[in-house]
């Protein structure tokens, strides 16, 4: 599950949103790792698409193993 904010962060090269797609395909690159990891890699992931630009939204992600 996440919130608005992952998605509607500004960044890139063309400093666009992230968008829902893109999360969506990044969550399934990372579904493989520990769960500690895949939160280490989403804000390493989030962080680089920023480059610089100011936060706008708070970001949320909840993972649940099962």
């Amino acid at each position: 599950m996440f919130t608005d904010g992952y998605v509607d962060q500004f960044g890139g090269d063309k400093e666009k949103k992230y968008s829902t797609k893109r999360l969506k395909d990044t969550l399934t690159s990372i579904q493989s790792l520990p769960l500690k990891q895949q939160g280490i890699e989403l804000d390493t992931i989030i962080e680089n698409w920023k480059n610089g630009i100011e936060q706008i939204d708070d970001i949320l992600v909840i993972g649940i193993r099962f």
